[in-house]
């Protein structure tokens, strides 16, 4: 006879079902359950915009996406009643959670802004503190938040030099001061440096938070100080930067800034043109930026027969009928000019801490040609991905583009070289994997 089904038994089976006992003989079985959230992460950012208008927006923009597909993000940002504080502008679209922590150009200051920051990441309750791009505030919000777990992420020189985003420039040539280290009196030339700068450039907004933040007293070191020593890591663009911090603390990375690489990739092959096309990105009204040498450096080239144009980033006019101005160009129709360009030049007179026009222009397929100074020179390999110039030498710089433009086969191998390199080492996916999950999963 067939066995009559056992009513207790049913019951039992319902019960450990309903209990959790499916999900458990899943995970035994080797199918894992779908993972859950794994940490609460307040990204701190004192000037972003959306769109991004520059690499370290970019580079936020990017990282806290990633950061989001794993764990809870929310992005705390200042916001200015102020038609004069032109920052943290956040456009519709904008992928993060967003606070906005309101300010006036006055109580946007050294006792404020770190009071009010820390009374909404505290209300958010997170695991991780991220702090990004800033100046002269951020180490206040180091020490203001030091309960949590926090990452220091400088994307210049911002805490090591007082001259806008830390420049390390001065009267033509790198500066070798540095005001955490040097005397007294020797930091107070970094402070007069500073003020000249700020005064020449008629920037509100940098004067702004130079004097509220006080850094133009000498006891400002000593904040940034405490704030390297109490930062749980430190990350930064390059190994001069790092050796900088270490002495101050050991936690720091190095970590390289990212590209699209497939908006950013190469076009394909062209004709010959009678023509050489050499592009600059970047900021031609910036002196740092090193445009006076290219302008040179293409003078001594023409009088020397080749024929060339020169397209820049900018909506000047010049006297120059070689230079073309482009004006300034979304991501996306700048990917295309990288395309049409022959040869991409980084021209800086400063120390980049990387130059993610370089990082571009490798993506793109095109030989480059860069300063060899400060982060450039870790990211092009002189000979294999693009050649290197004595920085501020426009007749080193022209024999390197006559190089280039009498052989075309090279232009090709460093082109190809670099976009292997920048698919291999530059992808955004790439640098999140490689660096960003280890850093936070170090906390």
């Amino acid at each position: 006879m067939p066995r009559s089904k056992d009513p207790s038994a049913i019951f039992l089976c319902c019960w450990w079902l309903s209990a959790g006992g499916l999900p458990a003989l899943l995970k035994i079985s080797g199918e894992a359950p779908r993972e859950e959230k794994m940490a609460k992460i307040a990204l701190i950012d004192l000037v972003i915009n959306y769109p991004p208008h520059g690499g370290a927006s970019i580079d936020v923009l990017q990282i806290g996406s990633r950061l989001a597909e794993e764990h809870e993000v929310r992005l705390f940002i200042p916001a200015f009643k102020s038609k004069v504080f032109n920052r943290c502008k956040i456009a519709p679209g904008f992928p993060l959670q967003v606070s906005r922590v309101e300010f006036t150009p006055w109580s946007f200051n050294w006792q404020e802004a770190p009071r009010r920051f820390s009374r909404e990441v505290d209300s958010f309750r997170p695991d991780v503190v991220f702090l990004a791009d800033g100046w002269y505030l951020k180490p206040y919000l180091v020490h203001a938040l030091q309960e949590y777990p926090l990452v220091l992420r400088l994307y210049a020189h911002e805490l090591l030099c007082t001259k806008g985003k830390g420049y390390f420039h001065r009267w033509g040539r790198v500066c070798q001061r540095d005001h955490l280290r040097d005397s007294l009196l020797s930091a107070g030339g970094c402070k007069l440096c500073t003020l000249w700068w700020i005064i020449r450039h008629h920037n509100r907004v940098f004067a702004q938070e130079f004097l509220l933040s006080l850094a133009v007293l000498p006891r400002f070191r000593e904040v940034v100080i405490r704030a390297l020593r109490q930062a749980a890591q430190v990350i930064v663009y390059n190994h001069s930067i790092k050796e900088r911090i270490e002495e101050f603390n050991p936690r720091v990375w190095v970590v390289p800034s990212g590209v699209d690489t497939e908006l950013f990739a190469p076009a394909p092959e062209h004709d010959s043109k009678e023509e050489v096309g050499l592009l600059m990105v970047g900021g031609v009204d910036d002196p740092y930026k090193g445009f006076p040498v290219l302008k040179t450096a293409c003078h001594k080239l023409i009088r020397r027969g080749y024929r060339i144009n020169l397209m820049v980033t900018s909506h000047r006019r010049f006297p120059e009928d070689f230079i073309r101005p482009l004006g300034w160009l979304p991501p996306s129709q700048l990917a295309e000019i990288y395309r049409k360009a022959d040869i991409c030049v980084v021209p800086s007179i400063w120390p980049e801490p990387q130059g993610i026009v370089a990082v571009e222009a490798m993506a793109s397929g095109k030989p480059l040609v860069a300063s060899d100074i400060g982060g450039l020179k870790e990211v092009v390999r002189d000979g294999v991905s693009g050649l290197l110039f004595t920085p501020g030498d426009p007749e080193d710089l022209a024999g390197k583009l006559a190089k280039l433009i009498e052989e075309p086969e090279l232009r090709r191998e460093l082109g190809e070289q670099g976009r292997e390199e920048a698919v291999a080492k530059y992808r955004w996916d790439v640098i999140y994997q490689t660096y960003y999950r280890k850093v936070f999963s170090d906390l």
